[in-house]
């Protein structure tokens, strides 16, 4: 069945998926396949292809056995428009020209961006706003 990565917690190795009824699929990393070694991990909006298994209880979400990526990510290099230190959110424009919400958990190598610097993402998204997904920074502010 098709569904969307809802949700993702790269230092837990698990995630969520949803429907188009907003029923949520519980998933590991251990079954997702991304479809190439140089892929990154889920990506919060993107279509999946799942295989899902029997609810084992009414208290917890269906367990996926599969998932597998259905397309290569889209990778961005953008700029940072705005990023509040203090609240660990703003948003960067990307190389597409869509203004993408930044948010600090999803910045890896633990260096927060400041306005103006360079970013390399991945293009998702969450409750159908573009979301700016394992983001690196670059430099410093020009």
């Amino acid at each position: 069945m098709k569904l969307r990565v809802k949700k993702y917690f790269p230092d837990r190795l698990y995630g969520f998926l949803r429907d188009d009824l907003g029923d949520e699929v519980f998933f590991h990393v251990g079954v997702f396949d991304p479809a190439g070694w140089d892929q990154p991990p889920p990506i919060a909006g993107e279509w999946v292809e799942a295989e899902v298994g029997e609810r084992e209880s009414a208290s917890k979400a269906p367990r996926a056995k599969s998932v597998k990526r259905l397309e290569k990510p889209q990778i961005l290099s953008g700029v940072v428009e705005s990023f509040n230190q203090d609240r660990g959110w703003g948003f960067a424009k990307g190389s597409d020209g869509t203004s993408y919400y930044l948010h600090r958990s999803e910045v890896v190598e633990g260096k927060l961006p400041m306005k103006e610097m360079g970013v390399t993402f991945y293009a998702g998204f969450k409750k159908d706003r573009p979301r700016a997904c394992y983001v690196t920074v670059e430099g410093t502010a020009s």
